[in-house]
């Protein structure tokens, strides 16, 4: 028979928990659905029956929840930001393709109505008040206010209850299901449907009554939990979780908030058979609302969609699209403007109403506020300044402490507005100022030219009129003029920039500079950074910019040279940096000033020498630019027309001036003055013969007079000497017999070191003023070198390097045994080549060095330049022998061995030796051949310090007979390594 009743048990179980479950579905809050259930049917079942019920139930209800509120998981929630940062970005392109002025919050884009308003506005314009419901945390989350006194209590509220008197104690108890609040040694008091205040009152008062001497103290402990539905156009519509403290806005800032689409006019709230209706604008226009937003367990909220809406824009407090109320299609204008705040001026404004005929046509009309014209769905009120014209005033710009703007009543000329020079800034220039001014007659700007120098000297003045600008420039602001960027304009240069690869934006005048030009050593150095294999360590696979071509180095073993290096090119036509360390070093070129662009767009229709002044205040050459890389000045991007402008009125300081350069003028400029601008002059400056060139502009004849003389500064006054603009004035130095550089005296001198020379001072001398050598000092063996015949050397060495490579090509191309052959010593030739690319320079000079001889014979006496050294070795005791011997090595000296002696020492010839081109290069640099053959032997006497070289057979260069001999190169490979050697003996 306990069968039968347990099944009915289960089946009652199933049947309660399905019903729990669909409670819940209709919005019956997890208390009361608990609490609902009959306790006289649960008491009728088991206790297993009772927690399969009940864990049925919550399994239902957490499913519900689940479904209401998604979270997202972090991976899920940067992919979202990251969608809206590029809808973001997308948007803003788009504003920027249809010409609309604004700024949009990176996290968000324009709705179709913000949208369509801006279109018609011009500029963005976006909608009023939604951020207030915007979340402060994740969506979901339960907000908890303050506990209010007019709170209305209800079932499941904790009480913290304490009790102070003959017995002490402290106790939490519950708003019980029958609405009441049992407490100890006091009978049963009301709660729920009462407020907190209430409650609060009355359990103080049944105290006193009940306890004698006894305090009483309450306070909430725990709020219960109550659900509320939020539909409708919110950003995560559903059934929320909310405390019973919530209002209306912490349950739409649960749901995400209010979605752009909906209304904040016409929010709507069910409760049981009844609704009403909020209006969010009396919150965010008065700060409160007129009636209660308290929400209740089981309340609806509904957000319908957007109504009719009116957008204020242009010069008011807060531009925005509003919504208008219910019912209200229509409203006054001037009702409108105090939706925005107003306008911003309080008079001298437009009123412009746009609206919407039946064909979709705006038309707009100039309208009074006052008129009482109304505004409907759709229509614009757009605020503009009738004249943003300020009359009456004059401004002082440029380099000074304080930029102000002074009234021209005050300040009516250029003395007034300046005063005694205390508003300039440090270090201004006072020879050119400029007013940009109105012309009267056609209404143009233009600027006119200031000497404050003499204004403030008292000499002259110049008179201001309204809205006149005078613009002081600087020190920094002149010198501009002489820098890089201006002077590649003004040259027809293009300017070196970096450029990043694929920008669409390209810079006109911009020009790609290739790596080495850029970097030189560093780029070098990084690309040799690699591991020990010698691969590169910086750079994977990708493409560098190398101006006219492209150069891809893909991880490769490291070239020898950097012109190898670069030889590898490809026609890619996206160039890309991949290493971060390596691509820190391009940057998109900072757009051109103003200034800059401005001067570009004269030069290239101007006449050629228009700034010639300016150009040969700087330039030495026609492809020779002194590189002086300077910021552009504020001033020039401010004002772009004055930088043309100040260049028509320079005058070129050059020579020696301690800062040469163009410097501005007006006619009549006293020379000592634009001396003194310019830093002074040096003191190695030929004061009786200044070189000045005058350019003279008649136009009245039609010509142009270049006029060249020198003027003697000695005898005349600088201050009696005066200049124009387009003058040039060069200061020569004074001639002197110093030369430009020391020499290096190294070894066995009594005084070795650094000496300074004078022109024509021979080495006999400078041996003198060393002292003389020391006893154990070797003349024969001297090395004297020189940086001309360096430089002269590493070029023969790299033309006969390409010579012998061009060589090989032509003779691997020959058909037949002679092609044969010269693939066969290819391997050879390119050994030799790169030898003589890599082998130092050492750019030795074979002199005499003996002071004795030098006395003896006076032409032997070699004239010094700066640069050159000398290194007096000491007397050695040793041969070296080295080639194709079988033991290349250094032999120590004997008296009276010779050339094949010191040979059979070495240990013989070797079969690949060329007996018949043997050579000894003396210790002096000097290379003699040696006979060995029994039919022709020469005897050559080997001083000790030389070096015989036995030369490889010459089979192998025998197909290139155009070239020279390779003995010539071997000797020369030869004459470097014994320099070295002696050298590096020391």
């Amino acid at each position: 028979m306990r069968a039968p009743r347990l099944t009915r048990h289960r089946r009652l179980a199933r049947l309660l928990s399905f019903v729990a479950g669909a409670l819940s579905l209709l919005l019956v809050p997890i208390e009361s659905s608990a609490q609902g259930l009959s306790e006289d049917l649960l008491r009728g079942l088991g206790e297993d029956f009772k927690s399969e019920l009940f864990q049925r139930l919550e399994q239902g209800l957490q499913q519900r929840f689940d479904s209401d509120v998604k979270l997202e998981s972090p991976v899920d929630r940067t992919r979202r930001e990251a969608e809206n940062r590029r809808r973001a970005r997308q948007a803003k392109q788009d504003l920027k393709k249809s010409g609309i002025e604004g700024k949009l919050d990176e996290e968000r884009t324009l709705t179709p109505l913000e949208r369509d308003y801006s279109l018609r506005i011009g500029r963005v314009v976006e909608q009023f008040g939604y951020d207030i419901f915007r979340p402060l945390g994740e969506p979901g989350e339960l907000l908890v206010g303050a506990i209010q006194q007019d709170y209305i209590l209800g079932i499941g509220d904790e009480f913290v209850v304490t009790f102070h008197g003959q017995k002490s104690r402290t106790v939490r108890v519950f708003v019980d299901r029958e609405g009441r609040v049992i407490l100890p040694a006091l009978p049963p008091i009301p709660a729920a449907g009462r407020t907190y205040g209430e409650f609060v009152r009355d359990v103080r008062a049944t105290t006193e009554r009940s306890l004698l001497g006894t305090e009483v103290f309450v306070s909430l402990g725990s709020v219960r939990a109550i659900s509320v539905m939020v539909i409708g156009e919110v950003e995560h519509p559903g059934m929320k979780q909310l405390t019973a403290l919530s209002t209306v806005i912490d349950a739409l800032i649960t749901a995400g908030g209010i979605k752009r689409t909906g209304t904040l006019r016409r929010i709507r709230v069910v409760r049981g058979d009844t609704s009403f209706w909020i209006d969010a604008y009396n919150l965010l226009f008065t700060g409160t609302f007129d009636r209660e937003i308290r929400i209740f367990d089981g309340d609806r909220i509904v957000v319908p969609p957007i109504g009719a809406t009116i957008a204020v824009a242009g010069k008011v407090k807060r531009p925005a699209i509003f919504e208008l109320a219910e019912r209200h299609k229509r409203i006054p204008l001037d009702r409108a403007l105090a939706f925005a705040g107003g306008p911003l001026r309080p008079v001298g404004n437009r009123f412009l109403h746009v609206s919407i005929d039946a064909s979709g046509r705006e038309l707009v009309v100039e309208r009074d506020p006052r008129s009482g014209v109304r505004i409907s769905d759709g229509d614009i009120l757009f605020v503009d300044f009738r004249e943003n014209i300020l009359l009456g005033s004059v401004v002082l710009d440029g380099h000074v402490r304080l930029k102000q703007r002074r009234s021209v009543v005050s300040a009516d000329s250029v003395a007034k507005l300046i005063g005694n020079g205390t508003l300039l800034e440090e270090n201004p220039y006072l020879l050119f100022a400029a007013i940009l001014t109105t012309d009267p007659r056609t209404r143009a700007a233009r600027f006119v030219p200031v000497n404050l120098e003499q204004v403030l000297a008292g000499n002259e003045d110049h008179s201001l009129n309204s809205r006149d600008t005078l613009i002081v420039l600087g020190t920094d602001d002149v010198r501009y003029l002489a820098s890089s960027d201006v002077q590649a304009i003004l040259s027809g240069r293009p300017l070196e920039r970096f450029e990043i690869a694929g920008a669409k934006d390209r810079r006109v005048g911009v020009r790609t500079l290739s790596l080495e030009e850029a970097f030189g050593a560093e780029f070098e150095r990084r690309l040799r950074a690699g591991d020990g294999d010698g691969e590169f360590g910086l750079i994977r696979d990708e493409r560098l910019s190398t101006g006219r071509s492209r150069t891809a180095l893909r991880g490769e073993r490291e070239p020898r040279t950097k012109r190898a290096m670069l030889q590898r090119e490809t026609g890619a036509a996206e160039r890309r940096i991949a290493d971060d360390e390596f691509a820190e070093l391009f940057e998109e070129p900072a757009p051109l000033c103003k200034g800059l662009r401005a001067l570009a767009s004269i030069t290239a229709s101007a006449r050629a020498g228009r700034y010639a002044s300016a150009v040969r205040a700087v330039s030495t050459g026609q492809d020779v630019v002194i590189e002086n890389r300077l910021p552009c000045p504020d001033i020039f991007e401010r004002y772009g027309d004055l930088l043309p402008f100040v260049l028509d009125y320079v005058v070129s300081l050059n020579g020696e001036v301690r800062v040469p350069g163009a410097y501005p003028i007006l006619p009549g400029t006293p020379l000592e003055s634009v001396v003194a601008v310019a830093g002074g002059l040096t003191r190695e400056v030929d004061l009786t013969s200044v070189e000045l060139t005058r350019f003279t502009v008649e136009s009245l004849k039609g010509v142009a007079l270049v006029k060249r003389g020198l003027v003697n500064l000695a005898t005349t006054g600088a201050s009696d000497v005066t200049l124009n603009p387009g003058d040039s004035v060069r200061f020569n130095p004074v001639f002197t017999d110093r030369d430009s550089g020391p020499v290096l005296l190294a070894g066995e001198f009594i005084r070795p070191g650094l000496y300074e020379i004078r022109r024509g001072e021979r080495l006999s001398d400078l041996i003198a003023r060393a002292g003389g050598i020391t006893p154990q000092a070797y003349p024969f063996g001297a090395v004297f070198t020189r940086e001309r015949v360096k430089e002269a050397e590493r070029e023969a060495n790299d033309r006969q390097a390409s010579e012998l490579e061009n060589a090989l090509v032509i003779a691997m191309t020959t058909r037949g045994a002679a092609g044969a052959r010269a693939a066969g010593a290819a391997s050879t030739i390119q050994n030799l080549a790169i030898q003589l690319r890599e082998a130092p320079a050492v750019g030795r000079v074979v002199i005499e060095a003996d002071p004795k001889m030098l006395a003896a014979r006076p032409e032997l006496d070699t004239v010094l330049e700066p640069g050159d050294r000398l290194f007096m070795p000491k007397l050695p005791n040793s041969v070296s022998v080295i080639g194709e011997v079988l033991n290349p090595g250094t032999l120590q000296f004997a008296s009276g061995l010779e050339a094949d002696d010191y040979i059979d020492m070495a240990g013989g010839f070797r079969r690949s030796a060329d007996d018949a081109r043997v050579f000894v290069v003396l210790p002096n640099g000097t290379a003699r051949p040696v006979s060995l053959s029994a039919w022709n032997r020469t005897p050559v006497r080997v001083p000790q310090g030389s070096t015989i070289v036995v030369p490889r057979d010459p089979l192998p260069f025998d197909l290139f007979t155009f070239l020279k001999d390779t003995s010539e190169i071997i000797s020369r490979l030869a004459i470097t390594a014994a320099s070295l050697a002696v050298i590096s003996n020391r």
